[in-house]
């Protein structure tokens, strides 16, 4: 009984314990196609520094969200590029749906996936 009480704790505070920060989705390069390391470079690189800055997931989306830096276009180029080529479930379209962006709402969002 108390080793099974102790898995499920182990199991509640491993993710804090392994370096995982957040909950909330994180882009790596392990998640972009060969073909879109370039266009998805900027957003991995922007998700990976929140991540390891963040110490709540509250404190993930502001970071992750801050579009002061150019976030929403990066992520929206690569989720462009990533769902161009047959990923359509993404990391990178998890961050635009937690930011609350969506593709096509500016003109950039339209050349992109008209590419």
């Amino acid at each position: 009984m108390h080793v099974k009480a102790l898995a499920i704790t182990f199991l509640a505070i491993a993710p804090r314990l392994l370096g995982a920060a957040t909950a909330e989705p994180v882009l790596t390069d392990d998640d972009v196609s060969t073909s879109c390391e370039d266009e998805c470079a900027t957003a991995v690189e922007s998700s990976g520094d929140c991540d390891r800055a963040a110490t709540s997931d509250d404190a993930y989306a502001q970071c992750v969200c801050d579009d002061s830096r150019g976030a929403r276009d990066n992520m929206a180029g690569c989720t462009s590029c990533l769902c161009s080529a047959g990923e359509p479930q993404n990391n990178a379209g998890d961050i635009m749906q937690l930011c609350g962006w969506h593709l096509g709402d500016n003109p950039r969002d339209q050349s992109t996936l008209r590419s």
